[in-house]
């Protein structure tokens, strides 16, 4: 019983770190989206898609 238990905290901590990995890239480019428009969130989710794929498209030039 106890290692049934067990089983299912390891399983939910999977779940979150797919779950984090799969927001921090969007939690980033929202806010770069705000960065760039004076703090304005995107209107509504298609503008945030598009300025995600500009992005991609475009990638910023690293630092030296």
């Amino acid at each position: 019983m106890c290692l049934l238990a067990f089983g299912c905290g390891r399983s939910r901590r999977q779940a979150a770190a797919r779950e984090e990995s799969r927001l921090k890239p969007l939690s980033l480019y929202y806010g770069q989206f705000t960065g760039r428009n004076r703090g304005n969130p995107p209107a509504d989710e298609a503008q945030l898609k598009q300025f995600i794929h500009f992005r991609e498209l475009v990638p910023v030039a690293n630092s030296p």
